[in-house]
């Protein structure tokens, strides 16, 4: 009986676990909202993947900017999502990546802006 108690409750708390890790990330991590408005634009830069930040929370790209961005060196997390195959492509090159721009607030690394890539290209 006790045995059978102890399994009970273990399996309660790992479904509230999951439960609440699927709720938090409904639209996935590194989503833009939709759909994109007038407000999109560019920013020139080189572009790296394999990045890895804080818990985990980034979209594992960004795009070292030739301006700063907020004030602050200009470091960008670009979300890829839409452009894989071009960011493959262009990965560790200097480029040109058209998209929006919008505030991700994650948990360890507070509010971050991540630009939302709709199309990557070269730049010499």
């Amino acid at each position: 009986m006790r045995d059978s108690l102890v399994l009970l409750i273990t399996i309660a708390a790992t479904l509230t676990a999951l439960l609440a890790a699927c709720a938090g990330s409904a639209n996935g991590p590194d989503r833009a909202p939709e759909p994109a408005t007038p407000d999109d634009s560019f920013w020139v830069g080189h572009l790296q993947g394999g990045i890895m930040h804080i818990g985990g929370e980034g979209t594992g790209w960004v795009l070292r900017t030739d301006a700063p961005v907020d004030g602050q060196p200009g470091v960008i997390d670009v979300d890829v999502s839409r452009v894989m195959d071009q960011a493959r492509a262009f990965a560790d090159r200097r480029v040109r990546i058209e998209g929006r721009l919008f505030e991700k607030r994650y948990v360890e690394r507070g509010p971050v802006m991540v630009l939302a890539a709709t199309a990557i290209r070269a730049v010499d």
